[in-house]
């Protein structure tokens, strides 16, 4: 649930599925992350969140959107 609140705080538009999933994925692989073909541990997860989050979807239904008036 901290790993959630941390992401929805940051982008409170994020994807809550795709959080979960990435969290599972993580937690799977031992908190481990591949980038150029090499394998190294998550020392930060909030760092490492953070340089995710805008690879995951957003929810269009929590976006806000203002009434366009057109005259």
């Amino acid at each position: 649930s901290e790993f959630l609140a941390y992401a929805v705080q940051q982008v409170p538009t994020i994807n809550k599925e795709d959080v979960r999933l990435k969290y599972e994925s993580w937690k799977v692989n031992d908190w481990s992350v591949t980038v150029n073909n090499k394998t190294r541990k998550i020392v930060n997860w909030k760092s490492t969140l953070l340089n995710t989050l805008p690879f995951l979807r957003k929810d269009e239904s929590n976006t806000y959107t203002p009434n366009i008036v057109h005259e």
